[in-house]
């Protein structure tokens, strides 16, 4: 969800809608995907060349560190 809503920021097309339908099975995904929007940090990770290890090392600490009541 993370990297959806990322995707969708980027596009600029329907984002209220998805953003807003995603919120509701996923509020974490799309809150960290905003952040990482706002940071511009996929971006910076392809220009850096990081991998998809990365990445997801990225999310799961991420998320992890939230404080989300739900994460596990």
């Amino acid at each position: 969800m993370i990297l959806k809503t990322d995707f969708v920021l980027r596009r600029g097309i329907m984002v209220n809608r998805l953003l807003s339908a995603w919120k509701e099975d996923c509020p974490i995904g799309v809150l960290i995907g905003e952040k990482w929007f706002k940071l511009n940090k996929l971006q910076k990770a392809k220009e850096e060349n990081k991998d998809f290890d990365f990445i997801l090392k990225e999310i799961i600490s991420d998320a992890k560190n939230s404080g989300y009541e739900n994460y596990k």
